[in-house]
């Protein structure tokens, strides 16, 4: 890091700022339009922004700081990693010349506080921002009242400026200023936001309007439709090729996932149903759905552009079956902490069980210790292989007719219910679970797991499609049994069937492996958190994106809105931004400092080890579900290679 000494140095910092395009007020709409950008690495959609640096060094003196608004527009937004682009064919301002002065980190002496103003256009909302990094010493807080009034009245719009804590720091700290300057928190921001873009792109297809997702049943939903949702949908629905919701969406939910996974447009627009470009339209109506980071626009599909969406609806069909692996050659129930689980491999234990099983030798701090154990494919097969499923599946009438096909999976799934289970395997799983309670020390609750071999692979990571249940401890026979076959007839629902056939995956192929662990009681449990180890809104600035609800409710699903924070390291420190809060907290966090660091060095330290696997296969991240306990303890639910990129 450069050091910089202010008496020596005054004159070059002074030269070095006077290269930056900035303005010294911003006068009125003309002069904000010249300077502003709408961002492609900010959390919230439609909004425009102008970075803004104040420099310190008069801060003792009669003069007033100097504020410089940057032309954001000749700038890329990569002020966030402490260092400048230029987007002209100019030479570039380097981190070496420029930024290093921009470094405040904790120390008042430092001369750059570092921030931007950002419109909210659904609001006709301006708020200022600092970034973390500046750490502003809020012991004294006139560094910012002062200077904030001080940019107030530099603005046309100073009257209706407003201060946003983006980070848990700065809110923490908000009591001290908070009479001084007026204040805007991130959960109020968030209930007015109209717009907001998950996946973009384009798509051609039919209207489906669904008023009342819950009462809806799966076969209502037509393939291969634009669904136009009131509240947030359902991730069971078959497949859809784009989608739009009135409710807010977890960006890590298992609906917002899906449509990630598949590249399918994915937005939501709080007053669809009263909103100009979308009222005018009806359900059957063929529209063209574009999705962009800031904007989106409906419109009437052409003829052109129905007829190209035909053609390749036909290529779709004709692709190349994608191969499942699988091995039947053992039947041997195996722990879940195995010396070497790659002998073994996911053709035996199923995607979800092989992962874990590799992780479970991992040195990790703060973690509860992986047990649990694994019934291999091979018992699926010898449960369904006289089912005739094979059969089923490859008739015509199944395969070309959706309603008869719903009506063969269900007795798919009925006969496998039906047909006991093999005594021996109900012998040998009971016996495995009185070693688990020896082995843990206590009789606990179980979760009996799906491990499908048509899950967790490139193009496909198939997430909440097969059935995982929850038994008593010490389950009974009877129950043991119902768990497991439920469990192997939920790889053949109608969307687990659409979803992989939408893949294009070798359907007589797909198996099922079951994974056995303790279940942890809710009352040891603070929270559940669903996190991926890369920043969706900006992949280049080095940061996690963690959500977490309570136990109250759900980050996967649509029961409220969660904790969204991209937490990163700065100055050996961790540091958070603040996207949304939780609707079930009142305005507290769901993870404390202490949970947050544990969780932080716990992704990145399944990132190191689960990239150095799955870089070969274009993962460029890892996708983790996780339970945090009350003494602030991590349990890791799930380990997933994560590869799509977010809006």
């Amino acid at each position: 890091m450069l050091q910089t000494n202010h008496n020596s140095n005054s004159n070059e910092i002074n030269n070095k700022m006077a290269n930056f395009k900035s303005f010294p007020q911003i006068s009125d709409e003309d002069s904000w339009k010249q300077i502003s950008i709408k961002p492609n690495n900010y959390y919230f959609a439609h909004t425009e922004i102008v970075n803004v640096v104040i420099d310190l060094e008069l801060l003792h003196s009669k003069e007033k700081c100097k504020i410089y608004f940057l032309q954001t527009n000749l700038y890329d937004e990569v002020l966030d990693n402490i260092q400048l682009n230029k987007k002209t064919g100019k030479q570039p301002l380097s981190l070496e010349n420029q930024f290093d002065y921009f470094n405040n980190q904790f120390d008042l002496k430092k001369r750059f506080i570092i921030g931007k103003i950002i419109r909210f256009l659904d609001q006709n909302l301006w708020v200022y921002e600092v970034m973390e990094c500046n750490k502003l010493n809020l012991s004294k807080p006139s560094i910012l009242t002062d200077n904030f009034e001080q940019l107030k009245k530099l603005c046309y719009f100073g009257e209706y400026l407003y201060f946003h804590p983006n980070s848990a720091l700065l809110e923490k700290n908000i009591e001290m200023i908070k009479q001084a300057i007026p204040i805007k928190l991130t959960n109020k921001i968030s209930k007015e936001i109209q717009f907001q873009p998950y996946t973009l792109g384009t798509v051609v297809g039919k209207l489906q309007i669904v008023q009342d997702p819950n009462n809806i049943a799966i076969e209502e939903i037509e393939e291969n439709r634009i669904l136009l949702v009131k509240g947030i949908g359902n991730h069971n629905w078959p497949p859809f090729k784009g989608l739009i919701t009135t409710g807010m969406q977890t960006p890590l939910g298992h609906i917002s996932l899906h449509c990630l996974s598949k590249s399918i447009p994915n937005m939501t627009l709080r007053n669809a149903f009263d909103h100009q470009l979308v009222k005018q339209y009806k359900d059957g109506d063929y529209i063209k759905l574009t999705v962009k980071r800031q904007e989106f626009s409906i419109e009437i599909a052409n003829e052109q552009q129905i007829k190209e969406n035909h053609k390749q609806e036909k290529m779709y069909q004709s692709r190349t079956r994608k191969q499942l692996h699988y091995n039947l050659n053992s039947y041997q129930l195996y722990d879940l902490r195995l010396d070497n689980p790659e002998s073994l491999g996911a053709e035996r234990l199923g995607c979800k069980a092989f992962t874990l099983s590799r992780m479970a030798s991992f040195n990790l701090q703060n973690c509860i210790q992986l047990n649990g154990f694994i019934i291999p494919i091979a018992w699926y097969h010898n449960h369904v292989k006289d089912l005739n499923i094979t059969q089923t599946i490859t008739q015509q009438d199944f395969q070309s007719n959706r309603k008869y096909r719903i009506k063969c999976l269900q007795r798919i799934r009925a006969a496998i219910m039906n047909k006991p289970l093999d005594a021996r395997l109900i012998k040998q799983t009971q016996q495995k679970i009185q070693n688990l309670y020896l082995q843990i020390g206590y009789q606990s609750p179980l979760s009996i797991r799906s491990s499908s071999n048509a899950e967790e692979l490139p193009g496909f990571i198939g997430i909440g499609l097969y059935t995982s249940k929850i038994t008593k401890k010490n389950p009974t026979k009877k129950a043991l049994e119902s768990c497991i076959k439920e469990i192997y007839s939920s790889i053949w629902k109608f969307k687990a069937y659409e979803e992989r056939e939408e893949c294009f995956l070798e359907q007589k192929d797909s198996k099922m492996a079951i994974l056995v662990q303790p279940f942890y009681d809710q009352e040891i449990l603070k929270a559940t958190s669903v996190c991926i180890t890369t920043n969706p809104y900006n992949p280049n600035f080095d940061s996690y994106f963690i959500n977490s609800q309570s136990m109250k409710g759900s980050v996967t699903d649509s029961i409220g809105v969660s904790e969204q924070l991209i937490v990163y390291s700065f100055d050996n420190q961790i540091v958070s931004q603040t996207v949304s809060k939780s609707s079930l907290m009142s305005d507290n966090p769901v993870l404390d400092e202490r949970d947050l660091k544990n969780v932080y060095n716990v992704l990145q330290y399944l990132d190191s080890k689960f990239k150095q696997i799955y870089i070969n296969l274009g993962f460029t991240a890892v996708d983790c579900e996780l339970l945090i306990t009350n003494d602030h303890r991590i349990f890791i639910e799930q380990v997933r290679p994560f590869k799509s990129k977010f809006i």
